[in-house]
């Protein structure tokens, strides 16, 4: 097996990279120093020509380190200051960075400034279909009040009137964030004014803890290190978070597969697990700018056995409830034509 390629000392001044640590057995890693004297370009992401604030976590290199992948990190983070610092002579670039003050011996790097907010613009299609529709069905509802045998048709109709009006209910305060813009009906923007309570949930959740754990944990942080810009959380707002993620997720989804760059793309199914939690995973794949992309597109957990019929009934079930329709599902008539 061919050894990895191991960190050059020249690529640290010519890529503007910097080691940071090295393993028991020498492996360097490296950061980006864009990254950190800088940060990230804000760049416009698809067609419309609408722009996303990118993370401000740092971008770290390990082996095999390749100079194609600096090249490639540069041209698409950091674009006017890769161009100039290639321009700079070699004792230029040695003084590039010495008269900048890192982020992290800044007073921002600790606190939250009032100015700072996180602005995700969503199509109305996803919001609407995706997150309002699929995620909150009423005949789920209407599901459940049926399996009430022992009601009678009074009572019966009296409990899907309270479940569906405590659905409403549910899918009007998740969808809260979500505000129609003015002057293009087709979109929805949401603005988190405190991003780093925003991002502080999201770890937590991204790790497997539910909405009042998250909640909790983030209110122990607030009462042990006096921070006053995590008050306030409950889980609640961290469903609206989680409605907010999946739909900016998505939107980036649908700019990268509407690029001119990507001409087709592809699905892959595979079912995997998770914190000892089954799940269908749903993946697609599409080339952006001659890069490979992979994207987790759909988990639906599993509680059963994982046989071929349990996945085309989790499949078929969440592409009826976007409203396609079994009439047009191919997978649907085949499968009426063989019973």
């Amino acid at each position: 097996m061919p050894k990895p390629t191991p960190f050059q000392p020249g690529h640290a001044l010519e890529y503007a990279v910097e080691v940071m640590s090295r393993d028991a057995k020498g492996s360097a890693t490296c950061w980006c120093l864009f990254y950190v004297h800088e940060g990230r370009d804000e760049v416009e992401i698809g067609q419309n020509g609408r722009k996303r604030k990118r993370t401000a976590q740092i971008k770290m290199f390990t082996a095999p380190f390749y100079p194609h992948k600096y090249r490639s990190h540069h041209e698409s983070q950091h674009a006017e200051s890769w161009a100039l610092y290639q321009d700079l002579s070699k004792a230029d670039k040695k003084q590039y960075f010495s008269s900048q003050i890192k982020p992290a011996n800044t007073l921002h790097r600790h606190m939250t400034v009032k100015d700072d907010k996180l602005v995700f613009d969503i199509s109305a299609r996803i919001v609407d279909t995706i997150i309002g529709d699929l995620f909150f069905r009423d005949d789920e509802v209407l599901a459940n009040a049926d399996s009430d045998d022992d009601d009678s048709d009074d009572d019966l109709a009296s409990a899907i009137a309270k479940k569906v009006a405590r659905k409403a209910k549910e899918k009007t305060n998740a969808l809260k964030l979500f505000v129609k813009n003015e002057n293009d009906p087709d979109w929805y923007q949401v603005v988190i004014p405190d991003p780093m309570r925003f991002e502080l949930a999201m770890d937590h959740v991204s790790i497997g803890m539910s909405f009042r754990q998250v909640a909790a944990a983030i209110q122990h942080a607030r009462d042990h290190t006096k921070t006053a810009t995590l008050s306030g959380m409950n889980d609640l707002i961290v469903g609206q978070y989680v409605c907010v993620l999946v739909g900016g997720n998505l939107q980036d989804i649908s700019d990268l597969m509407g690029d001119l760059s990507v001409w087709a793309f592809s699905l892959a199914f595979d079912s995997s697990t998770h914190f000892e939690q089954s799940f269908f995973d749903l993946r697609i794949r599409i080339c952006f700018k001659g890069r490979l992309c992979n994207f987790h597109l759909v988990g639906l957990p599993l509680f059963d056995r994982h046989t071929a019929k349990i996945l085309y009934n989790l499949l078929c079930n969440s592409t009826h409830s976007t409203q396609i329709g079994a009439s047009s599902c191919s997978m649907c008539r085949q499968m009426a034509k063989t019973q």
